[in-house]
């Protein structure tokens, strides 16, 4: 198994203790969008390699 698959996914951006301009908010809200498609892909093809892994064991 890719030791790639098994980092954890990134937290959430933390936001700073004060009101955000939009185009920080619009930053920040695209580094979280980015993690969380990374996180879903890499989250994908685990599932997808631990189907294949117990698919053999049923065979």
């Amino acid at each position: 198994m890719p030791e790639s698959l098994k980092v954890p996914c990134r937290p959430v951006v933390r936001l700073p203790d004060r009101p955000l301009g939009a185009a920080e908010a619009a930053r920040l809200w695209a580094v979280d969008r980015r993690n969380l498609g990374e996180c879903g892909r890499s989250k994908a093809a685990l599932t997808k390699a631990v189907n294949a892994i117990e698919e053999q064991g049923r065979e």
